[in-house]
């Protein structure tokens, strides 16, 4: 019974109805209203509660918490959706953990979080970036939505993750005593930069300076991040290298995260990506006076300057 109410309500909320509603109808007001996100963030504490002071012994296994990194709309939907397909993690997506760390929760409540939010995603298929086109992430076989033996949890809500860390750079310490037992590590995820720049002007509507301006100052966050994160635990992965080789990649990251990755996973999660890297920049005009604009200020960055508009 509670199953399938919890899926009517997914079902209810993923429609096309309910989602013009709450991007582009009357509730987009209420919901970027910061009183009303501070309701839910309340709600979610109060039902979450109970649960996380009974500690039997669900999350014992759990040994890393991941967060990612890096400017938005640079594939870390993608990457984070192959991670919750490994059957001993959970990645779920646009949850914003570490708001949750910041308001008082406690481990047990942000996974609860987690786990609910991977388990409903993938009940619609992992379906994302409707106000560009919808992509599927849904991977056919494995382990989205549920686990086996929960080694690795987070989420991949990268953009406003580096803002939260780079802007509150006490988050950090906050972190690690809220996870205690298990390590933070995280994903930086990289890509060519007139494409999330691109996505920025058309999800947003934004303006190509204000987009700019905004993928850069998360470039500057990444910067100062990077000489507090021991190295150890972060893991950076460029978008374009990751699709083309996918396979080696995706090995590359369980290894980081101490996991075992068989053929049967590596080949379900490769079978979803594209045959070559996305090249959104394409879908809008740039002029001439910009692309130069981007590339000048990409050349202050170690994990930008090889990149070109056409490469």
């Amino acid at each position: 019974m509670k199953q399938s109410i919890e899926q009517a309500w997914v079902s209810f909320t993923n429609s096309d109805r309910y989602q013009q509603f709450t991007k582009q109808g009357a509730g987009a007001v209420l919901f970027r209203v910061i009183r009303y996100r501070e309701l839910v963030v309340a709600k979610n504490y109060v039902a979450t509660y109970p649960r996380s002071r009974l500690n039997n012994g669900t999350y014992s296994g759990v040994r890393i918490f991941c967060s990612f990194i890096g400017p938005t709309k640079s594939g870390s939907t993608l990457v984070g959706s192959l991670l919750d397909a490994h059957p001993d993690a959970i990645l779920a997506d646009e949850v914003d953990a570490l708001r949750y760390v910041n308001a008082g929760f406690n481990r047990h409540q942000i996974y609860d979080i987690l786990v609910k939010r991977s388990r409903r995603h993938a009940m619609i298929g992992r379906v994302t970036a409707r106000r560009l086109k919808a992509y599927n992430f849904e991977i056919d076989g494995q382990w989205q939505g549920r686990y086996r033996n929960l080694q690795v949890i987070g989420d991949s809500k990268a953009g406003i993750s580096t803002r939260r860390l780079g802007e509150n750079p006490k988050l950090l310490e906050r972190l690690e005593k809220v996870m205690r037992n298990a390590e933070p590590r995280f994903i930086m995820v990289i890509r060519n930069p007139f494409d999330p720049i691109t996505a920025m002007r058309i999800r947003g509507q934004r303006s190509v300076a204000d987009a700019m301006t905004r993928y850069f100052e998360n470039c500057d966050h990444l910067v100062a991040l990077r000489q507090v994160i021991d190295p150890e635990r972060l893991h950076m992965i460029h978008y374009e290298r990751f699709v083309n080789e996918p396979r080696e990649s995706l090995h590359r990251l369980c290894t980081f995260f101490g996991l075992q990755a068989d053929r049967e996973y590596l080949d379900a999660c490769a079978a979803i990506i594209y045959e070559k890297p996305e090249q959104i920049r394409y879908d809008v005009e740039w002029q001439p006076a910009w692309r130069e604009a981007v590339l000048e200020k990409s050349a202050n960055y170690d994990f930008l300057v090889d990149y070109t508009f056409e490469n």
